[in-house]
Formats: structure tokens, sequence, C-alpha cells
């Protein structure tokens, strides 16, 4: 189930989002729960109680407009989903610092909603993914937000994690393939799976990872790899 947060100093407004919101969902098939807010404190303070996945922000509000409510969020919580909502198109720009997913207006909300929570749902959903795979000390679950690649070595298989701890995985490349999520990790090379997730730029003969290293790119798997990293970023 996806939590979210909804705020509107407008209360028909904030019904009728959340009305649509659960529609929407349904037709998408997710499971969720919407707690709504009239202010930005009510949700400031309820955050800190159980962190919402997603958050949808009214930008003009009177007290703590939207913006405010947003920098006051990623102060504490980086990974949230960002939604603002709103008819005031000269505001977007400044919003951009705050990391935010998408927006909706409220003129046209039957049309921009669905798309919308759909892209967000589909990146909560795969910082939400995990898989249990069998290590030299056991079977461990892996979040796959926090794997960047697998490397064969040798006769060893490494998972290098979001720090670059390199983790020895007791299974084949082949195998992982068959198991890992194909819109989110891709084969570079013979040797090498990456997660999309940690691609920064894709070059002729390698790949740069967002923490500054290089993997190798084999010049026949270029094509697929710009497919998948492409089809991977309409979708954030």
């Amino acid at each position: 189930m996806i939590r979210i947060g909804i705020v509107d100093d407008e209360k028909n407004v904030l019904e009728f989002l959340a009305q649509k919101v659960n529609e929407v969902s349904r037709e998408l098939n997710v499971d969720i729960k919407i707690e709504s807010f009239l202010n930005g404190a009510e949700l400031l303070n309820r955050n800190r109680e159980n962190e919402f996945p997603i958050i949808m922000l009214d930008l003009e509000m009177p007290d703590m407009d939207g913006l405010s409510v947003a920098r006051e969020l990623r102060k504490e919580y980086p990974d949230f989903v960002l939604l603002f909502i709103t008819n005031r198109s000269d505001l977007v720009f400044q919003s951009f610092e705050y990391d935010v997913s998408g927006f909706i207006r409220k003129s046209h909300i039957e049309d921009e909603l669905k798309q919308t929570l759909d892209r967000a749902y589909q990146k909560v959903l795969r910082k939400m993914t995990s898989y249990i795979l069998k290590t030299e000390n056991g079977e461990r679950v892996f979040l796959s937000s926090s794997i960047c690649y697998f490397l064969s070595k040798g006769h060893q298989i490494l998972l290098f994690d979001d720090s670059n701890h390199p983790i020895r995985i007791l299974s084949t490349l082949e195998k992982l393939e068959d198991i890992l999520s194909p819109t989110s990790f891709v084969r570079c090379h013979s040797g090498i799976i990456v997660n999309c997730k940690f691609i920064f730029s894709i070059n002729k003969s390698d790949i740069e990872l967002t923490n500054g290293e290089t993997l190798p790119l084999s010049r026949y798997r270029i094509k697929e790899v710009k497919r998948v990293f492409q089809k991977y970023l309409r979708s954030m």
C-alpha cells in the first residue's frame, strides 16, 4: 500500500482531489491510503510521525504556501515523490529546486492526474522493490534502489551497493537477468548488469555513474542500453 498526503486550503478542492486520486488508483490497480490536510503545518506534523511516499501540494495557500512546505520537507526527507497542484504556470520554475516529479493543473485534473500518478507510483514501487539473493553468509534482502550494479569477476558475482561496497552473490548474471526488473536493470557488458538509477551518462565505450565511476559498455549493447535507460527516464 502507498500512502499519499494531499494538501489544499480549499475543502471542496481537497475532497475532489481525494476522490479523483482514489478513482485513478483503482484504474491503475494500485492500493493506496489518502490523508488530506487543509494546511501545510498539519501535513508536516503528520509526516514526522509516519512519512508519506507521495505528497501532493497546492502551490498557493495562505500562511505557508506549497514552496515553503516543500522546502521544509526536503530538509529532512529527500526521497519522497513530490507533486504540485496549481494553475500558476509562473511558479513552475521556482519549484525545480525541490525535485518535483510532476505538476497537475487544477483546471486539467481530469486530463493530467492519471499519467502523473502513474509515473509517481512507478517511482515509489521501484524504491520499494526488493530481491532475496544468496550471499556467502546466507540469504539477504536487497532493495532495488540500493543496488548499483552486478559485476562478474573470475568465478564470482559481486553486487556493488550505493555505498560502493562489494558483496559476493551466489548466482550467475544470466539467473539475475531473469529476476531483475527489465525496466530498471540492463546488461551493458558481458560481465556487468547496471541499475539505470545510477547511470549519469552513456558514452561510446563506457557508462559514467552518478558516483563518478565508469563501467565498460559493449558496442553491440549500446542501442539496448540507451533504449532501456530512455524508457526508465520517461517513467520518472
